[in-house]
């Protein structure tokens, strides 16, 4: 799993994320991992495609503020 491009908006409390990932199984770790996360509380997955690179995706995600803030327990 690689992520090719990471936005965050603390105030607005979203994360969003692109990249490529080798295979499905490996995409599903990742968004099992962020719906663990007690400061996730929003997922949605979009974008899946195949490429030369593998499985592109986009995932965004609403957070808790806090998740941004350096020494915080997430």
């Amino acid at each position: 799993m690689v992520f090719t491009k990471i936005d965050a908006d603390k105030e607005k409390g979203f994360i969003q994320l692109k990249g490529t990932a080798q295979n499905y199984t490996a995409l599903a770790k990742q968004i099992v991992a962020l719906r663990s996360n007690k400061n996730i509380k929003s997922l949605e997955i979009k974008g899946i495609n195949f490429s030369t690179n593998g499985l592109e995706f986009e995932i965004t995600a609403g957070a808790d503020p806090k998740i941004f803030v350096k020494g915080s327990n997430f």
